[in-house]
């Protein structure tokens, strides 16, 4: 199983290029809140359980704030779709850009082996310098109306209430908890995007040291915005094609696209003959 990466045709070729992922910092992405949806619903069974009436929405503001302060999370979106014209126009140029292909398995795959082997990161060859990173998941957003988002949250906000204010450690855990349930709730307006979530969580305190802490972190710009983002190398063979979008200019393009691919193929940067696409869909913007 494939899941897909809506993007401009300029990104899709640092993308292959460098075989590599540009994970945004989640508190400056498409939609600014992409953290507050499913926060907020933690933050009312907390406030319920807590049964206070006034300050709820100082409190969630400085909560929030918190988070923003000491939570370094970035976010790769995917989807299940890999042809859908909503996602054309909303986040690869109205159509002008491309979607790339990954495997699933060699994803998660890739992600478990980041958790799952911090203290022997340099004897795999494509982790370096990613000691940075507390954890890595691939995760399948839940929606709004979805009433295992209500249960969730409701759990996670009671723990919160009942945690002692002396307890910083079990709250930060519970915070912690919070934070990345939020990042797998999206609002079901959304539910059509049938979308993945590539999440990292970094280490932001200074002790332990840890080297080379920002050595992968860079910066862009994207719709009048300064963007941080993480560069994640990815394993081999893990891309699987591009389809270029349905108000693209296939031809030129496709041949463009076709030389690119050939050179990174002969040069041994990409270790798999890519497929490359064309959107079925009808549109011109």
């Amino acid at each position: 199983m494939d899941l897909f990466h809506y993007t401009s045709l300029d990104t899709a070729l640092n993308i292959i290029s460098n075989n590599e992922l540009w994970v945004s910092n989640v508190h400056f992405m498409n939609d600014s809140s992409e953290l507050g949806a499913g926060f907020s619903i933690v933050a009312d069974a907390w406030f319920e359980t807590l049964n206070t009436k006034g300050g709820e929405q100082e409190a969630k503001a400085n909560l929030i704030n918190y988070i923003r302060e000491n939570k370094d999370h970035y976010v790769f979106s995917l989807s299940k779709n890999g042809d859908q014209l909503s996602q054309w126009r909303g986040y690869a140029n109205f159509g002008k850009g491309c979607c790339i292909g990954f495997d699933k398995d060699v994803l998660e795959e890739f992600c478990k082996n980041i958790s799952k082997n911090r203290e022997h990161l340099y004897e795999l060859e494509f982790l370096e310098n990613y000691d940075n990173i507390y954890s890595c998941d691939l995760v399948e957003c839940i929606y709004t109306d979805d009433v295992q988002v209500q249960r969730e949250a409701y759990d996670i906000g009671y723990r919160m209430a009942k945690t002692s204010p002396k307890d910083s450690i079990l709250q930060q855990k519970n915070i912690k908890e919070a934070v990345d349930f939020s990042l797998s709730v999206k609002d079901k307006g959304f539910k059509e995007e049938a979308e993945y979530r590539l999440v990292l969580d970094l280490i932001t305190s200074d002790f332990p040291p840890v080297a080379n802490r920002d050595s992968n972190k860079d910066f862009r710009v994207a719709n009048g915005r300064i963007i941080p983002f993480y560069r994640l190398r990815l394993p081999d063979k893990c891309i699987t094609s591009v389809r270029l979008g349905p108000d693209c200019e296939k031809i030129n393009n496709k041949l463009g696209l076709d030389k690119v691919l050939e050179t990174l193929y002969n040069s041994s940067k990409v270790k798999r003959k890519l497929e490359i696409l064309e959107s079925a869909i009808t549109y011109k913007n």
